[in-house]
């Protein structure tokens, strides 16, 4: 999974994620290894980097630690089941939302997120929003939402914290 930049109004910080995100792609594609492939990931938006675990609860724990270490915070938890359940990704940023409008981190979903998720989890005063390919959006969500409603579910291609 890829998360890259896409121009929008008003942008006032881009997330990209290089390096690791092949490895990530390589890991979540059917058949690429023997070993299981891990389903929770965090992605971090300083250092750019993807890590990822076999549980939740590792990948929540070492989302904290990397957030608190790096002077981020835990902005958004995004998973591809109903209820929290399969897979997640956590989304570590700078700094808390504010509340000004503006939707200030954009990840553009690629791979193995496209059009996958179905629950969210926002944190530090984020609200999330779901975008579809015809750039049309729901939400925000806030809090834990443990379905987003028919008309986004497995539909998202870009997510917005704000």
């Amino acid at each position: 999974m890829t998360l890259t930049s896409r121009a929008r109004p008003r942008i006032k910080r881009t997330l990209t994620v290089v390096g690791s995100a092949a490895v990530f792609v390589t890991a979540l594609t059917p058949g690429a290894s023997a070993a299981p492939a891990p389903e929770h990931c965090v992605y971090s938006a300083s250092s750019l980097n993807l890590s990822c675990y076999r549980n939740l609860g590792e990948a929540t724990r070492q989302g904290r630690q990397l957030a608190s270490a790096s002077g981020e915070v835990v902005g958004a938890t995004v998973f591809d089941r109903p209820n929290f359940g399969g897979a997640s990704m956590t989304i570590t940023i700078p700094k808390p939302c504010v509340k000004n409008d503006k939707v200030d981190w954009w990840l553009n979903l690629q791979g193995a997120w496209r059009k996958r998720i179905s629950s969210v989890q926002s944190w530090a005063n984020c609200w999330i929003w779901l975008y579809r390919e015809n750039n049309t959006r729901e939400g925000p969500y806030t809090g834990n939402v443990s379905y987003v409603g028919s008309q986004i579910d497995n539909q998202a291609v870009t997510v917005g914290l704000s």
